[in-house]
C-alpha cells in the first residue's frame, strides 16, 4: 500500500478501483487493478488547440457583448439626467 500513500488515494478506493485500459494485442479494453496501471507523467499532456471556427465564434460573442455593454451605458446615462 505504499503506492496508495504516494498517490494520496484512500486505500479503500484502490482496492475497489478497476480502471479500463486498452490492450493493443487484443484490440479491446480490459479492467485491471489500479496498482497495475503504470503512472504517466503529466508533463507530456498537451492542451487542446483552439480551432479557427471557435476563435471566430468567440470574437463574434465578444463583439455582441461589447454592443450590449455600450447600450446599457447609454441607457444609464439617459436615466441619470
Amino acid at each position: 500500500m505504499a503506492q496508495a500513500q504516494a498517490s494520496k488515494v484512500p486505500a479503500s478506493i484502490l482496492q475497489k478501483a478497476m480502471p479500463h485500459v486498452f490492450n493493443y494485442e487484443l484490440n479491446e479494453f480490459q479492467q485491471v487493478h489500479y496498482d497495475k496501471v503504470p503512472q504517466r507523467p503529466t508533463g507530456n499532456i498537451k492542451k487542446r488547440q483552439r480551432t479557427a471556427e471557435a476563435v471566430k465564434m468567440f470574437i463574434k460573442l465578444e463583439a455582441e457583448e461589447t454592443k450590449k455593454t455600450e447600450l446599457r451605458a447609454k441607457r444609464r446615462e439617459a436615466l441619470g439626467k
